[in-house]
Protein backbone atom coordinates (compact mmCIF):
# COMPACT_ATOMS: atom_id res chain seq x y z
CA UNK A 1 0.00 0.00 0.00
CA UNK A 2 1.18 3.51 -1.09
CA UNK A 3 1.87 5.90 2.06
CA UNK A 4 -0.27 9.22 1.78
CA UNK A 5 2.04 11.75 0.30
CA UNK A 6 0.07 14.20 2.53
CA UNK A 7 1.13 12.53 5.70
CA UNK A 8 4.73 12.10 4.30
CA UNK A 9 4.59 16.21 3.65
CA UNK A 10 2.75 17.13 7.05
CA UNK A 11 5.79 14.90 9.04
CA UNK A 12 8.20 16.78 6.77
CA UNK A 13 6.98 20.34 7.86
CA UNK A 14 6.93 19.44 11.52
CA UNK A 15 10.23 18.30 11.14
CA UNK A 16 11.33 21.32 10.22
CA UNK A 17 9.03 23.92 11.40
CA UNK A 18 8.26 21.73 14.62
CA UNK A 19 4.85 22.12 16.26
CA UNK A 20 4.25 25.87 16.72
CA UNK A 21 2.56 28.29 14.87
CA UNK A 22 3.75 31.51 15.83
CA UNK A 23 6.54 32.80 12.84
CA UNK A 24 10.04 33.16 15.40
CA UNK A 25 9.32 30.57 16.94
CA UNK A 26 9.17 28.49 13.31
CA UNK A 27 12.15 30.40 12.27
CA UNK A 28 14.20 29.38 15.43
CA UNK A 29 13.35 25.85 15.20
CA UNK A 30 14.11 25.50 11.16
CA UNK A 31 17.74 27.48 12.34
CA UNK A 32 18.32 24.23 15.25
CA UNK A 33 17.33 21.93 12.84
CA UNK A 34 19.28 23.34 9.75
CA UNK A 35 22.57 23.88 11.67
CA UNK A 36 22.18 20.48 12.99
CA UNK A 37 21.58 18.69 10.46
CA UNK A 38 24.89 20.91 8.60
CA UNK A 39 26.57 19.41 11.21
CA UNK A 40 25.77 15.91 10.57
CA UNK A 41 26.23 16.69 6.48
CA UNK A 42 29.71 18.26 7.62
CA UNK A 43 30.81 15.67 9.23
CA UNK A 44 29.92 12.90 6.82
CA UNK A 45 31.66 14.34 4.53
CA UNK A 46 35.13 15.16 6.67
CA UNK A 47 34.74 11.49 6.56
CA UNK A 48 34.49 11.00 3.57
CA UNK A 49 37.07 13.35 2.43
CA UNK A 50 39.55 12.01 4.75
CA UNK A 51 38.80 8.30 3.61
CA UNK A 52 38.49 8.49 -0.19
CA UNK A 53 41.85 9.70 -2.40
CA UNK A 54 44.14 8.84 -5.51
CA UNK A 55 46.04 6.74 -3.25
CA UNK A 56 43.32 4.30 -2.37
CA UNK A 57 40.06 3.85 -0.49
CA UNK A 58 40.32 3.48 3.18
CA UNK A 59 37.24 2.82 5.39
CA UNK A 60 36.21 5.85 7.57
CA UNK A 61 36.79 3.70 11.23
CA UNK A 62 39.99 2.89 9.73
CA UNK A 63 40.68 6.51 8.34
CA UNK A 64 39.89 7.82 11.63
CA UNK A 65 42.56 5.53 13.47
CA UNK A 66 45.18 6.36 10.76
CA UNK A 67 44.53 10.13 11.76
CA UNK A 68 44.20 9.64 15.17
CA UNK A 69 47.85 7.62 15.13
CA UNK A 70 49.38 10.28 12.68
CA UNK A 71 48.53 12.62 15.02
CA UNK A 72 50.05 11.34 18.34
CA UNK A 73 52.78 11.06 16.36
CA UNK A 74 53.30 14.16 15.64
CA UNK A 75 53.06 13.63 12.27
CA UNK A 76 56.74 11.94 12.26
CA UNK A 77 57.55 8.24 11.02
CA UNK A 78 54.06 7.61 9.38
CA UNK A 79 53.25 4.46 7.55
CA UNK A 80 51.97 5.04 4.18
CA UNK A 81 47.65 4.87 4.98
CA UNK A 82 48.76 7.56 7.88
CA UNK A 83 50.75 9.61 6.00
CA UNK A 84 48.23 9.99 3.29
CA UNK A 85 45.05 10.77 5.66
CA UNK A 86 47.32 13.27 7.95
CA UNK A 87 49.67 14.83 4.98
CA UNK A 88 47.47 14.91 1.64
CA UNK A 89 43.68 14.42 3.31
CA UNK A 90 43.62 16.07 6.22
CA UNK A 91 45.16 19.90 4.58
CA UNK A 92 42.57 19.64 1.53
CA UNK A 93 39.34 19.08 4.10
CA UNK A 94 40.30 21.34 6.70
CA UNK A 95 40.72 24.24 3.69
CA UNK A 96 37.94 23.42 1.88
CA UNK A 97 35.69 23.73 5.43
CA UNK A 98 37.44 26.85 6.10
CA UNK A 99 36.37 28.32 2.49
CA UNK A 100 32.85 26.78 2.79
CA UNK A 101 32.24 28.70 6.25
CA UNK A 102 33.79 32.15 4.65
CA UNK A 103 31.70 32.09 1.76
CA UNK A 104 28.54 31.15 4.16
CA UNK A 105 29.16 34.13 6.13
CA UNK A 106 30.21 37.08 3.23
CA UNK A 107 27.35 35.51 1.66
CA UNK A 108 25.23 36.37 4.61
CA UNK A 109 27.08 39.47 5.78
CA UNK A 110 26.48 41.12 2.45
CA UNK A 111 23.27 40.00 2.02
CA UNK A 112 22.26 41.53 5.54
CA UNK A 113 24.35 45.09 4.90
CA UNK A 114 22.61 45.15 1.39
CA UNK A 115 19.31 43.40 1.85
CA UNK A 116 19.19 41.68 -1.18
CA UNK A 117 19.27 37.83 -1.36
CA UNK A 118 21.25 37.93 -4.65
CA UNK A 119 23.93 39.95 -3.17
CA UNK A 120 27.98 37.85 -2.64
CA UNK A 121 31.01 37.76 -3.27
CA UNK A 122 30.98 37.48 -6.41
CA UNK A 123 28.07 39.84 -7.60
CA UNK A 124 29.58 42.88 -5.46
CA UNK A 125 33.20 42.51 -7.11
CA UNK A 126 35.09 40.79 -4.23
CA UNK A 127 36.29 37.79 -5.41
CA UNK A 128 37.28 39.22 -9.45
CA UNK A 129 39.24 42.09 -7.11
CA UNK A 130 40.68 39.23 -4.99
CA UNK A 131 41.88 37.41 -7.57
CA UNK A 132 43.49 40.08 -9.42
CA UNK A 133 45.69 41.37 -6.15
CA UNK A 134 46.55 37.38 -5.38
CA UNK A 135 47.70 36.72 -10.13
CA UNK A 136 49.52 39.91 -9.12
CA UNK A 137 51.68 38.08 -6.56
CA UNK A 138 51.57 34.63 -7.90
CA UNK A 139 52.71 35.47 -11.46
CA UNK A 140 54.64 38.56 -11.05
CA UNK A 141 56.15 38.67 -7.19
CA UNK A 142 54.51 41.58 -6.21
CA UNK A 143 55.52 41.86 -2.69
CA UNK A 144 53.71 44.84 -1.56
CA UNK A 145 57.03 47.15 -1.79
CA UNK A 146 59.28 44.32 0.33
CA UNK A 147 56.58 44.21 2.82
CA UNK A 148 56.39 40.47 2.43
CA UNK A 149 59.19 38.28 1.42
CA UNK A 150 58.61 36.66 -1.67
CA UNK A 151 57.84 33.22 -0.65
CA UNK A 152 55.94 33.82 2.59
CA UNK A 153 52.55 31.61 3.17
CA UNK A 154 50.62 34.79 3.90
CA UNK A 155 51.57 37.02 0.80
CA UNK A 156 48.97 35.50 -1.72
CA UNK A 157 46.48 35.79 0.98
CA UNK A 158 46.97 39.02 2.35
CA UNK A 159 46.95 40.37 -1.14
CA UNK A 160 43.86 39.04 -2.19
CA UNK A 161 42.36 40.48 0.86
CA UNK A 162 43.70 44.18 -0.31
CA UNK A 163 42.24 43.54 -3.61
CA UNK A 164 39.55 42.33 -2.12
CA UNK A 165 38.52 45.28 -0.17
CA UNK A 166 39.42 48.19 -2.90
CA UNK A 167 36.68 46.20 -5.25
CA UNK A 168 34.48 46.37 -2.25
CA UNK A 169 35.17 50.10 -1.41
CA UNK A 170 34.75 50.73 -5.41
CA UNK A 171 31.31 49.05 -5.39
CA UNK A 172 30.00 51.14 -2.18
CA UNK A 173 31.35 54.06 -3.56
CA UNK A 174 30.16 53.88 -7.11
CA UNK A 175 26.63 52.56 -5.39
CA UNK A 176 26.10 55.48 -2.99
CA UNK A 177 26.22 57.80 -6.18
CA UNK A 178 24.38 56.25 -7.96
CA UNK A 179 21.52 56.67 -5.15
CA UNK A 180 22.02 53.89 -2.12
CA UNK A 181 19.76 51.52 -3.84
CA UNK A 182 19.34 47.97 -3.48
CA UNK A 183 19.90 47.75 -7.75
CA UNK A 184 22.56 50.04 -7.85
CA UNK A 185 24.49 48.08 -5.30
CA UNK A 186 24.24 45.01 -7.80
CA UNK A 187 24.64 47.00 -10.55
CA UNK A 188 28.28 49.26 -9.35
CA UNK A 189 29.51 45.35 -8.38
CA UNK A 190 28.57 43.78 -11.41
CA UNK A 191 30.64 47.01 -12.80
CA UNK A 192 33.81 46.63 -10.69
CA UNK A 193 33.72 43.14 -11.16
CA UNK A 194 34.06 43.22 -14.75
CA UNK A 195 36.70 45.99 -14.57
CA UNK A 196 38.92 43.39 -12.00
CA UNK A 197 38.01 40.31 -14.20
CA UNK A 198 39.50 41.95 -17.61
CA UNK A 199 42.85 43.54 -15.60
CA UNK A 200 42.85 40.00 -14.54
CA UNK A 201 42.89 38.73 -18.01
CA UNK A 202 45.35 40.53 -19.32
CA UNK A 203 47.86 39.53 -16.35
CA UNK A 204 47.26 36.21 -17.15
CA UNK A 205 47.68 36.71 -20.73
CA UNK A 206 51.35 38.11 -19.86
CA UNK A 207 52.27 35.73 -16.91
CA UNK A 208 54.64 33.19 -19.07
CA UNK A 209 56.05 30.75 -16.49
CA UNK A 210 53.75 31.65 -13.95
CA UNK A 211 50.45 31.26 -16.08
CA UNK A 212 49.88 27.76 -14.79
CA UNK A 213 50.28 28.43 -10.60
CA UNK A 214 48.06 31.63 -11.00
CA UNK A 215 45.43 29.29 -12.56
CA UNK A 216 45.32 26.65 -10.07
CA UNK A 217 44.63 29.26 -7.62
CA UNK A 218 42.02 31.10 -9.06
CA UNK A 219 40.17 27.29 -9.69
CA UNK A 220 40.38 26.90 -6.19
CA UNK A 221 42.57 24.41 -6.02
CA UNK A 222 43.76 22.68 -2.55
CA UNK A 223 46.43 20.46 -4.59
CA UNK A 224 49.34 22.06 -2.20
CA UNK A 225 48.41 23.20 0.59
CA UNK A 226 49.65 22.22 3.92
CA UNK A 227 48.19 22.07 7.68
CA UNK A 228 49.60 25.09 8.82
CA UNK A 229 48.06 26.80 5.38
CA UNK A 230 44.47 25.36 5.98
CA UNK A 231 44.26 26.28 9.43
CA UNK A 232 44.99 29.58 8.67
CA UNK A 233 42.06 29.97 6.19
CA UNK A 234 39.89 27.77 8.82
CA UNK A 235 40.45 30.08 12.07
CA UNK A 236 39.77 33.48 10.73
CA UNK A 237 36.96 31.75 9.26
CA UNK A 238 35.39 30.43 12.11
CA UNK A 239 36.09 33.70 14.15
Amino acid sequence: MMPDPDGLRGKARRLMDGDSRKHIDIKRHRARFILCAGIVILFAMFLLSISVGPTGVQNPVEALMNLWSAISKGGEGLTPEELAVYSSRLPRTVAAIGVGVGLAVAGSAYQAVIRNPLVDPYIMGVSSGAGTMAVAVIAFDFTFVGLFSPHSIYLTAASAIVGGLVAFGTTMLLAQRAGGTTNSYVLSGVVVGLVFSAVQTVMIVFSGAGISSALMWLFGSFASISLVEAFSVLIPALV
